[in-house]
């Protein structure tokens, strides 16, 4: 909410108006409260509004500025403007600067009086000729969405205290969700869980920062002709035990995921996959749970991942992008980036009703994968985050299996056995008799 406030401080009776502005994609800063600035005989501009100017040239040392743009205004009381004509003042020198970047909401001003400038929002927008946001533009911030990422506004504010996600909900939410429940849209995904401030309260809460982590492994060592093909082999009688045995291992790592997912792996040929997304990058867990599903599919596989989100990192990172269209013509878009690019692969995650695409690359990569799904795929929700790829594998089975073996037995000591056993089939027999040997070698065995 946009807020106009004026007010009669000190001996002069200079008035004081200030439009608080909320954080906008960290652009912007809280606006500040401060009298109007001197003219140049050091009083108040008479019988006229001062348009905006750098807060350099404001000489009033309660002026800080914390934003980029200042939305000062000032006027001698000797020249009270009417309703109307502060209206029409305001209209012309505060609007053409705010709506650009944001959708108003509501108009209130106020003075010793009381007087109270109430206008509605669809008269705002008809006095300015902006429209009215679109689920897929960028609008301003209210205060209370951006209060978790920036602290309390330094203002009065009616909605102080309430979460972003309150006023921020996207349709498609259960009405009747029961604890803990996960709800996957195309705008975000969601959970119902306790509130913060009040644990006996539960409430909708976005899951993006717990998603930014990732693993990354498949229980296939053939890949299939389409990646319609792999997406039905999650139904795989193979598939299906993969995951059981990989939420094993998870458990015995102490690892946490926020969500798991069955997906395809587009790396070479399509084969169905398994992506696990954690709030915590915790490496050692994380690398001893990632060799163990190396080694449980047939084969070893070549490969595993782990992304690891580095906020300040800015020269690589990964890229995800829900679009509602099918997934021959995703697939199709997605080639033609990775001639563009070079990009080794991508990641496809069903959900019902739209994909999400989960890319790692470096930066110039990323950007041009950005724009080219964004102008072939209207309406996508794309969000790129700064962070490192970790791979763990060799060019071939058999040496990626003993890289696998040997983080498991440096990470996991004396439980390596534990490990191992579970993965039996993809374990020289000559490793059990070393550990055999060890543990018999041990004090007290």
């Amino acid at each position: 909410m946009f807020s106009f406030h004026s007010g009669l401080q000190g001996t002069d009776r200079k008035r004081d108006i200030a439009a608080p502005i909320s954080r906008f994609h960290g652009d912007f800063s809280w606006e500040a409260r401060s009298s109007c600035p001197p003219n140049e005989s050091g009083g108040s501009n008479v019988g006229e509004w001062t348009r905006p100017a750098p807060c350099s040239e404001y000489r009033d040392k309660r002026l800080v500025p914390l934003g980029k743009i200042s939305l000062l205004f000032g006027f001698h009381p000797s020249n009270k403007p009417s309703e109307a004509e502060a209206l029409d003042v305001f209209s012309k020198h505060v609007f053409q600067v705010c709506v650009p970047l944001g959708h108003l909401f509501q108009l209130a001003a106020q003075d010793n009086r009381g007087m109270v400038l109430a206008i509605k929002a669809d008269e705002v927008r008809a006095l300015v000729g902006a429209t009215a946001p679109g689920p897929d533009d960028e609008v301003l911030q209210l205060p209370g969405q951006a209060g978790a990422e920036q602290g309390a506004p330094p203002f009065q504010y009616e909605r102080e205290g309430a979460t972003a996600v309150e006023y921020a909900l996207p349709p498609g939410l259960p009405p009747n969700p029961h604890p803990m429940q996960v709800v996957h849209l195309k705008e975000g995904s969601y959970i119902w869980a306790p509130s913060k401030k009040n644990p006996e309260v539960f409430r909708w809460q976005s899951l993006q920062e717990a998603m930014q982590h990732r693993l990354f492994v498949s229980p296939v060592v053939e890949g299939k002709k389409t990646a319609q093909e792999a997406l039905e082999g999650i139904k795989s009688e193979t598939h299906q035990k993969a995951v059981q045995k990989y939420h094993r291992i998870l458990g015995m790592a102490d690892l946490h995921p926020t969500t798991v997912h069955d997906a395809v792996g587009q790396f070479g040929e399509p084969e169905h996959s398994f992506m696990a997304t954690f709030g915590k990058f915790e490496k050692d867990k994380l690398t001893l749970a990632a060799c163990t599903m190396g080694l449980v599919s047939e084969k070893p596989q070549l490969g595993v991942a782990m992304f690891e989100r580095i906020p300040r990192l800015r020269k690589y990172g990964m890229l995800t992008a829900r679009i509602a269209q099918p997934l021959e013509e995703i697939d199709k878009v997605m080639r033609q980036v990775q001639e563009k690019t070079g990009i080794y692969g991508w990641t496809v995650v069903p959900y019902e009703g739209f994909f999400e695409i989960v890319l790692c690359a470096d930066k110039d990569q990323l950007d041009v994968a950005k724009k080219d799904i964004q102008e072939n795929f209207r309406g996508s929700k794309l969000k790129k985050y700064g962070g490192k790829l970790h791979y763990i594998g060799e060019d071939d089975r058999e040496h990626a299996a003993e890289t696998y073996i040997k983080n498991i037995m440096a990470i996991a000591g004396s439980k390596a056995e534990y490990y191992l056993k579970l993965v039996s089939h993809n374990v020289p027999k000559e490793v059990f008799t070393q550990l055999a040997q060890k543990n018999a070698t041990k004090p007290g065995s």
